[in-house]
Formats: C-alpha cells, sequence, structure tokens
C-alpha cells in the first residue's frame, strides 16, 4: 500500500482571493461614493455555453469578480467601482474578458444591472445580491469524488462562518478534513492522517444554479488527480 495514497493536506487555493466582506452600508469606493449594499452578487448567463459571474464588493475600495465558463474556463481580476459604474478586466492565464455593469440599490435589494462580459467571448448578466458578509455563502454540506493516481470519496460541512468539516476515504484509509473556506469560494482545508505522507489539492467553491459545487486537481508526489464534488 503505497502511503502517498494518505492524504495529509487539503488545499483549495482561493478563485479570486481571500476576501473580507463589509456586512452592507453605504461606503467610499474608487471614485465616489456609493449608496449600495456591500457583499457578494451572482449571476449565471447562457451563451453556447453556460457561465457563472460572481462579484465580490468589499467594504472600502475595488471589488473582484470571478468568472467561470463552462468552455473557456475560470477568470478572476479586480473590479474598479466609479460612481456605481463597475468595469475591470479578468484573465484565465490565457484568455482576457472585460467586465461592465451598474451597481445600484440597497440591502437585499441591491444589484448589477446591464452586466456585459467582451473580449475572447461575450455574454450578458444582470446579478442579484445573494449575502452580505456575515455568513458563508457556501455554507452547506458536500460530497464528491476524487480520482487519479488513488480514488475515493470526501464530505464536508461548510458552517456559516466559513469552517470546514468532515471526511474523506480512499476505499482503505479513512481521513479527517477541518478547515475554512473564504467567501469567495477559496480556503484551505488540513487532511490530517497521521504519519501518512502528505497531498495538495487546488481548486474552490462556485455557484451552481441554486446550490453550490466545487472542483480542482490533487497532486502527491508522482501521483495526480481530479476531485470534484457539489452541495447535497
Amino acid at each position: 500500500m503505497r502511503t502517498n495514497y494518505r492524504l495529509s493536506t487539503w488545499v483549495f487555493a482561493t478563485i479570486c482571493g481571500l476576501l473580507a466582506l463589509g456586512c452592507g452600508g453605504t461606503g467610499t469606493v474608487a471614485g465616489g461614493t456609493v449608496n449600495t449594499t456591500f457583499g457578494v452578487f451572482q449571476a449565471a448567463y447562457n451563451r453556447s455555453t453556460a457561465g457563472t459571474v460572481v462579484v465580490f464588493v468589499p467594504e472600502i475600495g475595488q471589488a473582484t469578480a470571478t468568472v467561470r465558463d463552462a468552455s473557456a474556463g475560470v477568470f478572476s481580476g479586480n473590479v474598479t467601482i466609479t460612481n456605481e459604474t463597475i468595469s475591470g478586466t479578468l484573465s484565465n492565464g490565457t484568455l482576457t474578458l472585460m467586465i461592465g455593469g451598474t451597481l445600484s440599490g440597497t440591502g437585499t435589494g441591491s444589484s448589477i444591472a446591464g452586466g456585459t462580459l467582451t473580449g475572447d467571448f461575450s455574454a450578458n448578466f444582470a446579478a442579484v445580491f445573494i449575502g452580505d458578509g456575515s455568513q458563508n455563502v457556501f455554507a452547506g454540506n458536500y460530497s464528491g469524488t476524487f480520482a487519479g493516481g488513488d480514488s475515493g470519496t470526501w464530505t464536508v460541512t461548510v458552517g456559516t462562518d466559513g469552517s470546514v468539516s468532515g471526511s474523506a476515504t480512499d476505499n482503505v484509509n479513512n481521513f479527517n478534513v477541518s478547515g475554512t473556506v473564504s467567501e469567495s469560494g477559496g480556503g484551505n482545508l488540513s487532511l490530517a492522517s497521521g504519519t501518512a505522507s502528505g497531498a495538495t489539492w487546488s481548486g474552490g467553491f462556485y455557484p451552481n444554479g441554486s446550490l453550490n459545487a466545487c472542483s480542482g486537481t490533487w497532486t502527491s508526489g508522482t501521483e495526480t488527480g481530479t476531485w470534484t464534488g457539489s452541495q447535497k
């Protein structure tokens, strides 16, 4: 039995950075004062393939946006808010998108209207407010599988504070999982397995319709593989 199958470290690399989100209100951002609720805004779009847009507006300063496109992959970058107009450039390392739209409203009624994605592909979106940062929007129970050099299943619970607890198994060994998930869907998870050798996982959580999903890749020495899961 290869001990590197005993995974000792599980790291979800953040998709778009670890953000401390505010709990709503009026604040000063680049270019002026925006009378809107700061928090998390989410949208879905449908071009030749489906995709999602998530914009994270911190209490003060620039926001961050992440686009997950079923065909082109994950794009992320900073978004400037000037007099309630958002704009920014997102990249997946190879391709580039420009994002635009208008952020307005207060509280749960705030939204991003007239959202556009242009560049290596084009799409329109309208994002709605899904959380003010007081509770992690990815909270819930998740389960999934990992495959490649080793294979098995995992189950975790993400708390409203972003804490993570659960377990994983490769059908021979069981591992405890604990850690955190940031509001932006990234985070760090540590998988404790005593004297077993380590493995590194990377990926993130992202919106998927009415629930959430997560996916990524893992490496352990010369072994590699993928993992995927969804909210139960």
